[in-house]
């Protein structure tokens, strides 16, 4: 924090939303849980790694304790409930759980992205640490993620590879190779969607983005700041009629390269402020008296 490296002085470590640092935040597994159904809607297969758990007074870890050792879960993290005349109702709220804490899915993060980014834009632009912090908590991962980050640091640092150290995309450049069939490559191009499957799509339409892109002339091309449009930002028929129009985070003929990430970075920090001035506000927010009598936590 304050470190005057980072792209943003005041910048905080990712996914810490309190002033200290904490173990673990009440949050945290609900974003992994998105995460997992982004995944699971883009038909990516992965073991999950949340849970449902008791909601009361119990870390994640000693509900799993609990659960593996079959022992009957504390008096302390049931509650109680009243509604007007009638007796109080004990009952076991429940909420989404996980073992990764927000330390441990910085340091994934770190060990991920670090090798094929490098530590600088990671530090700047994702994490919020130092470079040599970012350094620090790179660690190694298991043999099917290292052979993967291998083959992309290789390919990345080719000579001729335009890699994310470009903040913005050179359209001449792209379009210039794109004609010599370079370009995918060159520009590590790729075209997903973290949407639903868009099952009634026009038969004439291409298949994935990449394969719109191949097809595209250079006017049908419309180089945006996050991505690329091969449609020249004008959807689809069917792309609207199932997503929307300008739903571009769906559509699954949105392209992407290593030039975007910087963008689509400080994009997602615009789109979260609101979030945190809303968060405030909840916070801030007294709960009424009567709702506190009927709800004993």
């Amino acid at each position: 924090k304050n470190s005057e490296t980072t792209k943003w002085s005041k910048i905080v470590p990712l996914f810490r939303t309190s002033k200290e640092h904490s173990e673990s935040i009440p949050t945290m597994a609900i974003l992994l849980q998105q995460y997992e159904l982004c995944l699971f809607n883009a038909n990516i297969d992965t073991e999950s790694n949340v849970f449902f758990m008791s909601g009361k007074n119990i870390a994640p870890d000693e509900f799993v304790h609990f659960i593996e050792n079959d022992i009957q879960l504390p008096p302390y993290t049931q509650a109680q409930v009243k509604y007007f005349d009638e007796d109080e109702v004990t009952f076991s709220p429940v909420k989404v759980g996980s073992l990764i804490t927000p330390h441990s899915l910085r340091a994934m993060i770190d060990s991920v992205y670090s090798p094929a980014l490098g530590e600088k834009i990671v530090s700047q632009l994702m994490t919020g640490q130092t470079e040599a912090a970012v350094g620090y908590y790179t660690v190694e991962l298991d043999v099917a993620s290292s052979d993967l980050l291998h083959h992309m640091s290789s390919l990345m640092n080719l000579s001729g590879r335009r890699i994310a150290n470009n903040i913005s995309l050179d359209k001449a450049d792209f379009l210039n190779r794109l004609s010599k069939g370079t370009a995918e490559e060159d520009y590590q191009t790729i075209s997903l969607s973290f949407g639903h499957d868009i099952p009634n799509l026009d038969s004439d339409l291409p298949s994935t983005g990449l394969s719109a892109l191949r097809l595209a002339t250079a006017s049908d091309l419309a180089f945006n700041r996050t991505h690329i449009c091969p449609f020249n930002n004008k959807c689809p028929r069917s792309i609207v009629i199932e997503i929307g129009e300008f739903s571009c985070s769906n559509c699954p003929y949105t392209v992407t390269t290593t030039n975007h990430i910087p963008a689509i970075a400080g994009e997602i920090r615009r789109l979260s402020e609101p979030l945190v001035s809303a968060n405030k506000k909840l916070k801030n927010t007294l709960q009424d008296s009567v709702d506190m009598e009927k709800l004993k936590a």
